[in-house]
Formats: structure tokens, C-alpha cells, sequence
């Protein structure tokens, strides 16, 4: 299988679904990262949904960096994470940096979130999976677009009655 999503790009025989045993010994080397100091970095979306017993699997993990808006910091982590998870455990890591965190589980109210992705698209062996047609170029690996949280599925989900997990800090930010 090959990935590519931006300058990520990684090729491997197997995908494997998310794990905690995973997602510890990624954080481990990302944590490691010295960009990260800047960042509050959060984990939220399925795989927390999964850790606490609220869904029982998800195709990836969503990480989020909030804070410093230096876009080369924020391109190394994004791309960096990204590959290391792809690279290294054959695991999607979503890591995004978002303008500031909309907390639904709290406030469900609608906001539109400036984040940075790695790409506008997620292409699998060469054929286009995702595309992201509102995202535009920032910097060499760097894509801007607008997000509404919450996504219309998580709307849907909280009027059913759904309780989403508060996303989880994994590192707060020292500098």
C-alpha cells in the first residue's frame, strides 16, 4: 500500500488499526520532538471515543496542536507526526493544528476553526481518496482551510443524545 499525502509519503504491506500500545510509543517519539514545547497537544476523535469504551474501532488517530502559530513549527510536527505514525506503525496519525479547540462535549455550538492540514489530498495507491477543496497552500507543506465543529455527523450524533469524550492534553506547552 502506498500513501502519500502531501510530503508525507510511506509504503507498506499491511495497514494496522489504532492500538494503545500504538499510540503510547508514537507519543513517546513525538513528545520528543522539540517543536512540540510550543504546542498544547491534544487527542481527541475516535480513538479516544474507542479508549473509553464509547466506539469500538476507528481507522485513525487525531492528534491536535493549539498555540504557537509559527507555521515552520507547525509544518514539522504535522509532517513529522504524520510520518511517523505512517513510517513507523503503519497507523493513520491525523495531526492538525487547529486556531483554538471548540470543545462540543462542553458547548455544542457551531464555529468555524482555521486549521492546518498536511495536504488537500489523501491519495492511497495512487488513486485520490480525500480531497479538501477549500483547503490553499501556506508554506511548502502546509495547507490552510476553514472547519465547522461541530461536523454535521457530530451534530447529528449530539442531538441523538450522543456524550462526546473531552479531548484528552497530552503535552501543555512550556515556552
Amino acid at each position: 500500500m502506498q500513501i502519500r499525502y502531501g510530503a508525507v509519503s510511506a509504503e507498506f504491506s499491511r495497514w494496522n488499526w489504532p492500538s494503545e500500545e500504538i499510540f503510547q510509543n508514537w507519543k513517546v517519539e513525538f513528545l520528543a520532538l522539540d517543536e512540540t514545547q510550543y504546542f498544547d497537544i491534544y487527542l481527541l476523535g475516535g480513538f479516544l471515543e474507542k479508549i473509553n469504551s464509547k466506539k469500538p474501532f476507528t481507522p485513525d488517530i487525531d492528534i491536535i496542536l493549539t498555540g504557537c502559530d509559527d507555521l515552520e513549527k507547525i509544518e514539522r510536527l504535522v509532517v513529522q507526526g504524520t510520518l511517523l505514525g505512517l513510517k513507523k506503525y503503519q497507523v493513520f496519525f491525523d495531526v492538525l493544528w487547529f486556531e483554538y479547540l471548540p470543545i462540543y462535549a462542553d458547548d455544542p455550538s457551531v464555529r468555524h476553526v482555521k486549521i492546518y492540514i498536511a495536504s488537500n489530498q489523501w491519495i492511497v495507491n495512487g488513486r485520490v481518496r480525500k480531497t479538501y477543496p477549500d483547503a490553499s497552500p501556506t508554506i511548502s507543506s502546509l495547507w490552510e482551510m476553514k472547519q465547522k465543529f461541530p461536523t454535521y455527523k457530530q451534530l447529528r450524533l449530539l442531538e441523538q443524545g450522543y456524550h462526546y469524550c473531552r479531548p484528552l492534553l497530552l503535552s501543555a506547552k512550556s515556552k
